[in-house]
């Protein structure tokens, strides 16, 4: 049985299907909310987008 893929996209794309700031994001990251899961080829931080939209009905 294959593990689910997650869904990542980085801060800005993140911000944008949260409906927030850039830096909601990354004051969630800083605070421990949302967790980084590596960056893409341009060093930017992705995020998961099911942890995110669990974040947002929390």
């Amino acid at each position: 049985m294959s593990t689910p893929r997650r869904r990542l996209a980085d801060t800005q794309a993140a911000a944008l299907a949260a409906d927030v700031k850039p830096g909601t994001i990354r004051v969630w990251i800083h605070r421990g909310k949302l967790q980084k899961h590596g960056q893409d080829h341009a060093g930017r931080d992705l995020i998961d987008l099911d942890e995110l939209q669990q974040l947002r009905s929390a």
